[in-house]
């Protein structure tokens, strides 16, 4: 049963399901309201220090996995049971659905969280790395970068934590605190940077074959640190919080001083190296995302000459380099809908049309670009 699926659900008394995983939904007699899809790629940074499981074959909440671990320390004692983590989005009032919902987003870390947390927000996986790396002590090749193909997934298995959190936000005064985060005002920082559009999965997901994952080592020797020159993982003094450094690194894409008005021949082949990392499957998706990392201006012409530049159309680096690589099917449908207030992920929307564009016609993007920037006034 989805998530989405079960909060919609949510009935006093009701008899919760049984099973421990996301998937589709076993009451399809039930109206549904019509929910977003979630991208077609969604991040997940782990290390030794994450809650529950995280690799190429599973990813399991907190309460999943510690249950599997007691069913293999009690399995040669008879007559011993181990009960499966609640179906907490299936509770029995929706007082206990608000309160388990906001600790997993407040990082409470509870023992019975059969939540997972996955982000569409490539800065926000950077910058996850680097608060593992510092806060946490963490080495740079312990800490990994999962990403998978949601298609891959029955509908429902991902959602929008907003999706989860306003029909719930009467029953618990944090969560409606939460929900107003999208109009939250700071001093320093514009309206709503403080958001981050969290997506959710419940208990266990079968993950391989659907996934790719790179250590946070690979991706700076590749040359990570060239797309974003503020990462300096070998700086062991405590950074700020998460938040306000993916606040202070959005300033990039709205104001002139932060950000860059041209792209190098470094930073193409940095990009190109990382998405290889990543797998034929998943490099074109690699480079649109490693483009919209670069700190500058929304829609910028020089994101449209970097795609020009990558894939050099009749030039022996493209036939040698690039074309290997051309799975033109994994560009479509990437972000079908965006969150407000996410500039990142609006900008990585605008590349993966950009690089569509060129890869199918092989011909200049300068009139797609102008059609999607809309009229001039």
């Amino acid at each position: 049963m989805s998530l989405e699926d079960q909060f919609n659900s949510l009935d006093i008394g009701q008899t919760p399901a049984t099973s421990s995983s996301t998937g589709p939904s076993r009451h399809p007699q039930r109206h549904q309201p019509r929910q977003e899809p979630p991208p077609r790629y969604l991040f997940r940074v782990a290390c030794p220090a994450s809650d529950g499981q995280t690799d190429t074959e599973w990813v399991k909440s907190k309460a999943q996995y510690q249950r599997e671990l007691e069913v293999d320390h009690r399995d040669d004692e008879s007559g011993i049971q181990v009960a499966d983590p609640e179906d907490l989005l299936h509770p029995k009032d929706r007082r206990a659905a608000a309160q388990k919902l906001i600790d997993h987003l407040r990082w409470c870390s509870p023992q019975d969280d059969n939540l997972v947390s996955w982000t569409t927000s490539i800065l926000f996986v950077v910058q996850h790395i680097m608060q593992r790396r510092k806060n946490d002590k963490q080495r740079l090749k312990d800490i990994s970068v999962l990403v998978v193909d949601t298609t891959e997934f029955p509908p429902g298995t991902f959602t929008r934590e907003m999706n989860l959190a306003r029909p719930l936000r009467q029953y618990n005064r944090d969560l409606d605190y939460y929900c107003n985060l999208e109009a939250f005002v700071c001093l320093e920082y514009s309206p709503a940077c403080y958001y981050h559009g969290e997506y959710l999965s419940q208990g266990s997901l079968h993950v391989q074959g659907k996934c790719a994952a790179v250590t946070a080592k690979d991706l700076f020797d590749a040359g990570l640190r060239t797309l974003q020159p503020d990462l300096e993982p070998d700086d062991d003094s405590a950074s700020a919080g998460l938040a306000t450094e993916i606040c202070r690194m959005r300033q990039g894409y709205h104001h002139v001083g932060h950000s860059q008005t041209n792209s190098t021949n470094e930073q193409h082949a940095a990009i190109h190296n990382i998405a290889n990392l990543f797998g034929k499957r998943f490099y074109l998706p690699m480079v649109a995302n490693l483009l919209g990392l670069m700190p500058c201006l929304l829609r910028n012409p020089l994101l449209e000459r970097s795609v020009e530049q990558l894939f050099p159309i009749n030039q022996v680096l493209y036939q040698e380099r690039v074309e290997p690589n051309l799975q033109v099917s994994t560009l479509h449908n990437m972000h079908a809908f965006v969150p407000a207030h996410l500039p990142e992920v609006t900008q990585v929307k605008h590349v993966s049309g950009l690089m569509l564009c060129r890869i199918a016609t092989g011909e200049s993007i300068s009139e797609y670009s102008r059609q999607a920037q809309g009229p001039s006034h």
